[in-house]
């Protein structure tokens, strides 16, 4: 079965339930299955083949749930389009993908149509309003019968997820259609499986409300509710608004969320006691992305009760490898969970030699839904990937019960506002500017954030950099949550023999008040 096969059967199951809401649109289970065939048979009808690439690029609402499950049953591939990068990032996914055509919002769109020539592979732009090629043009044109797509099987190429490695470098971890399909099991048995438990377990998403981008844990809840036949509200702005998620919760009875815990800081710091459990039909409260600072949690599970599960996963398993259900964070808060019932979690050592239960190493997970690869990298697949088993690069330890704790990131990955920050790019931006001879990018601690971004840069010799033009280019080149809103300068940077910069000693260093103050945002 394909993946065309398994959303009609889930549109045709629940016709007459209503499946989206965002903002004043609404879609029955049926009319989301007319319109993605109809944005299906009208992309194919452009002349895209199955297996182009398609890159997608909206905001949170329904057009991105349009797009993305027709792209699925056309047989297109979809790449996942973060809308906060810079033109420089989506020339670099772009060309890497291969994408022939881009469909998004017009605010999103306008910034790289302006540039065209960087995108030489793309043929096809589609905004909703703007342009040639629009998308309510396709829904129009294209057929809402059944789409030709029997050649694409379980192991076709469904999807391409961009991540990164150690060294910042995006990968684009590649799904077939039966992981995809796999993936959303993940959820469904774990469904089952704790069922019985006295919280009423995971329980089955009668309401999701999404409020973390679609292009990252956000989609894997759209999945899981709509094959479950809930519905699904999307709020689509360019910020989290506490007082307008809690108003969403309460009056769309919502039953299950997921929020990073920078969002749940937020809602407890603006809403108070208008957060209270017993006000609220929420169910299930999943958060994860980043870690949260214990303070925070106890503060919400003092609000909303025995609700909140912690979810652990990364980019490559497709989700989800661990669960730190209701009724564990009562005899294990600090843990990220154990293995669902069906995936696998591991701590090995450096030559992958599982480790014993309190030894602290790498941790791997497994599972039947995670990446097949990395396209078109063998090396990185082999050494990430190899027997599908996924190297987190986390550093962790398992009990004797199972539950696994994490202890550090093996590749300095920054995570502010649940959104990865990987160093090295960030520092390859920072090092071209005029005067700067060494720069390293570290996280400190941030009560809202969780962690923040810092730079340390380091003068030619002789010489010193312009606060004004530090801040310039990085917020010319940088996305919002990738850029430095503080920096520091240093005579030099702690290096090991071998001449890298020990980024640990230079969070050591920064805290302990040894760095001059260049700039921060607001000050120069």
């Amino acid at each position: 079965m394909n993946m065309r096969d398994y959303w009609d059967r889930v549109t045709r199951r629940y016709a007459d339930r209503p499946a989206l809401e965002c903002d004043e649109r609404a879609m029955t289970y049926a009319e989301l299955g007319r319109e993605t065939n109809r944005l299906a048979n009208g992309l194919l009808g452009l002349g895209l083949q199955q297996g182009d690439r398609v890159g997608v690029l909206f905001h949170n609402s329904i057009n991105w749930a349009l797009a993305d499950l027709a792209t699925m049953k056309a047989g297109l591939v979809h790449v996942r389009l973060h809308t906060k990068l810079t033109v420089a990032d989506f020339e670099y996914l772009v060309a890497d993908s291969g994408c022939r055509a881009i469909i998004g919002d017009d605010d999103l769109l306008a910034p790289l149509r302006a540039e065209a020539d960087r995108f030489p592979s793309v043929k096809w732009w589609i905004g909703t309003r703007d342009g040639d090629l629009r998308l309510p043009a396709l829904l129009r044109s294209g057929s809402a019968g059944r789409v030709d797509t029997d050649a694409v099987t379980p192991s076709s190429l469904c999807s391409i997820r961009y991540t990164a490695g150690t060294t910042g470098r995006p990968k684009g971890a590649t799904f077939t259609h039966a992981r995809r399909a796999l993936g959303i099991g993940v959820y469904l048995a774990e469904e089952s499986w704790t069922r019985s438990a006295p919280s009423g377990g995971i329980g089955r998403p009668e309401s999701t409300l999404i409020v973390s981008p679609l292009t990252h844990a956000g989609a894997s809840y759209l999945y899981w509710t709509l094959t479950t036949g809930g519905v699904t509200v999307l709020l689509n702005r360019p910020s989290f608004d506490p007082e307008l998620v809690t108003r969403t919760l309460r009056e769309r009875r919502v039953t299950h969320t997921f929020l990073v815990p920078t969002m749940i800081h937020d809602l407890i710091s603006s809403c108070g006691d208008m957060m209270r459990g017993s006000v609220l039909p929420l169910r299930t409260l999943m958060y994860g992305a980043a870690p949260m600072p214990p303070p925070l949690l106890e503060d919400c599970r003092e609000r909303f009760g025995e609700i909140v599960i912690q979810s652990y996963g990364l980019t490559e398993a497709n989700g989800v490898l661990a669960l730190l259900h209701k009724e564990d964070h009562r005899v294990a808060p600090t843990s990220v969970g154990r293995a669902t019932a069906q995936t696998g979690i591991a701590v090995v050592d450096p030559e992958g030699n599982r480790l014993p239960p309190g030894e602290a190493g790498e941790i791997v997970g497994w599972g039947p839904h995670v990446a097949t690869g990395y396209l078109d990298r063998p090396e990185a697949t082999a050494e990430k990937l190899g027997g599908g088993v996924v190297r987190t690069g986390d550093v962790g330890v398992l009990d004797e019960d199972g539950y696994l704790y994490l202890k550090d990131r093996m590749d300095d990955m920054i995570i502010s506002g649940g959104l990865n920050v990987y160093p090295s790019e960030v520092e390859g931006v920072l090092a071209g500017i005029s005067g700067v001879a060494e720069v390293s990018v570290v996280s400190r601690p941030h009560q809202r954030w969780g962690e923040e971004v810092v730079a340390v840069v380091v003068p030619v010799p002789g010489g010193s950099v312009d606060p004004g033009a530090v801040q310039h280019e990085a917020r010319d080149r940088l996305g919002g949550y990738r850029r430095p809103k503080t920096f520091f300068t240093a005579d030099a940077l702690p290096k090991s023999q071998s001449g890298k910069v020990l980024r640990r000693e230079v969070r050591q260093r920064l805290a302990a008040g040894e760095y001059r103050l260049l700039a921060e945002e607001g000050v120069s």
